[in-house]
């Protein structure tokens, strides 16, 4: 690999390896909870009409004046611990008073993961130090107002491909939200990270929210999922693994591309491979490089990509982040003096040993890293989550972000800060029509059987510009139940009509009906084949053909263990066959190395499994064709 061309990935890596760190406390007000909402004991508001005397009002009750709030007549009381209740029912009885209610204590409307406190990316109070410098107050991208906006059960559905080392998938803030990837280095199914960088971009767009666990992701929504391409390792990313990379999440379903990775020379296959997947509606977010130099990085800087320089917590330009003509926007980067320091951005990390831990010391599970590279995935997981709302258009998202940002430096465009600093709380509030008319949500559920005892999830129902609050489930004969997943044992075998109906935060609903059959003789139901897709890669002179195999159960769900054979008839009329078992997502990847070019035709034989019956009937696909140029 020491001979191929490579980009640098747009991390900075620190070699100082001093650690300076302070303690964060939070305290917590005391409450009481009588009725279930909590206020503070021995407190009231209180608002008086003009020429009323709020301290005879207090007086009436037992009570006193602490202080006056704003301009228009409003105070807070001081009344007998234990006398809220009754004392606001009192007042509210008095002449001259507007209103009276307890000092209401409001929860914080951020994630419930336990390094948040470091994310002062998402959410900046000014009190994060690393012993010598402290953040600056709201020199973040008002994330967790956006949060606040959409709601915690916010579940609109994307995918974001990040383009990087690998992702280690079973990180516990990221594995809920993998697809199958590709590896582009080694040529299979499994892109693990070796490196650490990639496992790292992923978190900050889209580790999962709100989970008690370690971080939170822009693209908070557990149904915004990601991609991982593997295309880089410690020697760099080759740009044919990179093009190729492109193309397949153009191809596979993608709706954002991530890379944090670069170098000084544009690539004509890279430009190529981004216009092909800008034209089929994807948004791509680049990382404009840590050179410190006057001229954005490559892929960055191509008119397809939004080039993303960095900034520190003190919303200013780091002083690595390239600047030039094609930057398009910033984003928090971070900027550290040590491993660790708290400046950098905090997130996912390999949970194994990987070249960043072993070689730099840098920690498993979450740490800190600077760079371009921790700015681009703010970006790309922002327009995750516009996708997720239901915007449509690769463009209105992109001129969403750009045109919601808050203006840095020079009043309008420069060259250091783009456009300026994005702001997740302005683009989703765009994109969300400033309170337009509300698009209705969209029920969707699997189902699985064994004789008479079914399992339903509704998980996959989504709401396009707002959350699903409620879960209605009606099991056709008679039972009902509430929640995203539900499970039910049917008193005989018969064909049933099950309906889902979802209503979303405004009161919209939506359901979706599916006849499901169940029988008392102990069959484990059907499957069949969903899809067969195919595509190519070179590798010298040779071409490597792949079919991906999916399959589902009757319930629409994928099937895990199901051993499919399958026969490739080749180019002049030679075959090939294999058989090999489906993984958690339903699908098995098959793969031919051969010289030829022309036609090749991949058809499934048969598929078995300890369970399920094979039912070619219901095939949506039997045979696929490709062909290789």
């Amino acid at each position: 690999m020491t001979n191929r061309k490579a980009f640098k990935l747009l991390g900075l890596t620190l070699l100082l390896l001093t650690l300076v760190s302070a303690p964060i406390s939070v305290a917590a007000p005391p409450a009481s909870e009588p009725g279930g909402a909590p206020f503070v004991e021995g407190e009231v508001l209180l608002q008086v009409r003009a020429g009323i005397s709020a301290a005879e009002i207090a007086r009436t009750v037992g009570g006193a004046v602490l202080h006056s709030i704003g301009h228009e007549g409003i105070y807070l009381l001081r009344v007998h611990e234990g006398d809220v209740p009754a004392a606001v029912q009192a007042l509210q009885g008095r002449q001259g008073v507007v209103f009276a209610e307890p000092n209401w204590l409001r929860e914080l409307h951020g994630p419930n993961d336990p390094g948040y406190g470091l994310k002062w990316d998402l959410h900046n109070t000014g009190t994060l130090c690393d012993g010598t410098d402290c953040a600056v107050a709201d020199a973040d991208m008002d994330w967790e107002e956006a949060f606040a906006y959409l709601g915690s059960d916010f579940n609109g559905s994307a995918v974001v491909a990040v383009i990087d080392t690998g992702i280690d998938a079973s990180h516990p803030d990221l594995d809920g939200k993998i697809v199958a990837g590709w590896d582009f280095l080694d040529g299979d199914s499994t892109p693990n990270d070796t490196y650490g960088h990639g496992t790292h971009v992923a978190g900050i767009a889209l580790a999962e929210t709100n989970n008690s666990t370690g971080t939170a992701g822009v693209g908070f929504s557990p149904n915004i999922k990601v991609m991982p391409l593997r295309v880089c390792d410690e020697y760099g990313c080759p740009s044919d693994a990179v093009a190729n990379a492109i193309y397949y999440a153009a191809d596979h379903g993608a709706n954002v591309i991530n890379m944090s990775l670069g170098g000084r020379t544009a690539s004509t296959a890279e430009q190529i491979a981004i216009d092909y997947a800008w034209g089929k509606g994807l948004v791509i977010a680049a990382s404009s490089g840590n050179d410190r130099a006057p001229k954005v990085s490559y892929p960055a800087a191509f008119p397809n990509c939004i080039a993303v320089g960095s900034t520190n917590w003190h919303d200013t330009l780091a002083s690595y982040s390239n600047r030039g003509s094609a930057l398009d926007v910033v984003a928090p980067g971070g900027e550290m003096s040590a491993l660790h320091d708290p400046e950098g951005i905090y997130s996912t990390t390999p949970t194994y040993d990987v070249y960043l831990t072993t070689q730099y010391g840098y920690s498993k599970n979450y740490d800190q890293l600077q760079g371009t590279s921790m700015a681009a995935p703010q970006v790309s997981g922002l327009a995750g989550l516009l996708f997720a709302m239901g915007v449509t258009s690769n463009v209105e998202v992109r001129q969403i972000i750009e045109g919601t940002v808050d203006d840095l430096g020079v009043a309008g465009w420069d060259s250091s800060y783009g456009w300026g600093r994005v702001n997740v709380y302005n683009a989703v509030v765009a994109a969300g029509g400033g309170g337009g008319e509300n698009q209705p949500p969209v029920a969707a559920f699997t189902y699985s059987c064994t004789d008479l005892e079914c399992t339903f999830n509704g998980s996959s129902s989504n709401d396009p510009d707002g959350s699903i609050t409620a879960y209605a489930w009606n099991f056709g004969d008679g039972a009902t139940a509430s929640g995203a997943t539900a499970s039910h044992t049917y008193a005989a075998g018969d064909t049933y009509s099950v309906t889902l109906t979802v209503t979303d935060n405004e009161g919209a609903t939506d359901a979706e009906v599916k006849s499901v059959t169940v029988s008392s003789g102990g069959g484990g139901g059907a499957m069949h084949v969903s899809a067969i897709d195919m595509w190519h890669t070179t590798a010298g002179i040779n071409k490597v053909i792949y079919t991906k195999v999916t399959i589902l159960d009757d319930g629409g769900a994928p099937v895990s263990g199901a051993t499919v054979s399958l026969s490739m008839t080749l180019p002049g009329g030679s075959t090939a066959t294999g058989s090999a078992a489906t993984g958690t997502d339903g699908a098995v990847t098959f793969s031919v190395k051969s010289k030829l070019t022309g036609t090749y035709t991949s058809t499934v034989t048969n598929v078995t499994h300890a369970t399920l019956t094979y039912d070619s009937s219901a095939n949506d696909v039997t045979s696929q064709t490709y062909i290789v140029p």
